[in-house]
């Protein structure tokens, strides 16, 4: 759990005279600047204001509490965004594993394919002595022929590998991770203008009947 904590030290702050002692009171005048609202005991000696003022360690513990609550608002919203997220980060985990065995598949699939088409060097390194010599004798282009069977062997094989591969590969998109990031992720962003949206109205609100008011 975090604790709001200003960030100047007590210690450091000081009057608006520089007078170098602690600072007791707190000058409410909002037409001065930061550094000339604060007061210590030979600054109050002289002061003379009908300005409305606060004791320092009053408006430090008021500080504390206001932004306390406004932490309070603060946190729970980032935390729900937080959840969100690793929310997102446990589906890609779920769906990194699925990925790798179904991407394992493909490979291994690629490896018959490759394969195949290792077989078919050895398959046309395989000769009949009877049939090229009658190729010979009738002066038969056997060359011509046999790349021909060779290329329409090769588109065959192919054809085949390739519609399981791309029907494996279009089946990575089809799994319920996908779906469930995207969405998160949309959620997220719709999320995140509907309540800067809704701050942003309330500010204007306060902001409207605060210059009513003075």
């Amino acid at each position: 759990m975090f604790q709001v904590k200003i960030i100047e030290n007590e210690k450091d702050l000081q009057c608006a005279m520089k007078h170098e002692l602690p600072v007791l009171m707190v000058n409410l005048n909002p037409n001065l600047q930061s550094n000339q609202r604060l007061l210590c005991e030979k600054c109050l000696y002289y002061f003379e204001s009908d300005a409305k003022m606060i004791g320092f360690k009053k408006i430090i513990q008021m500080i504390e509490e206001n932004k306390k609550k406004s932490f309070d608002n603060c946190e729970s919203l980032i935390k729900l965004n937080i959840n969100k997220v690793q929310s997102i980060e446990s589906q890609i985990q779920q769906l990194k594993s699925k990925l790798n065995q179904s991407l394992n598949q493909i490979l291994q699939e690629i490896k018959e394919w490759d394969a195949n088409l290792q077989s078919l060097i050895e398959k046309s390194s395989n000769i009949s002595f009877f049939q090229e010599l009658n190729n010979i004798i009738l002066n038969q282009q056997s060359h011509l022929k046999d790349r021909l069977n060779l290329s329409d062997q090769i588109k065959i094989l192919n054809d085949n590998w390739n519609k399981k591969i791309i029907t494996k590969l279009e089946s990575l998109t089809s799994f319920n991770e996908f779906q469930l990031c995207k969405e998160i992720l949309n959620g997220l962003s719709q999320q995140s203008i509907q309540e800067y949206a809704k701050i942003y109205f309330n500010y204007q609100n306060i902001y409207m009947i605060c210059n009513l008011t003075f």
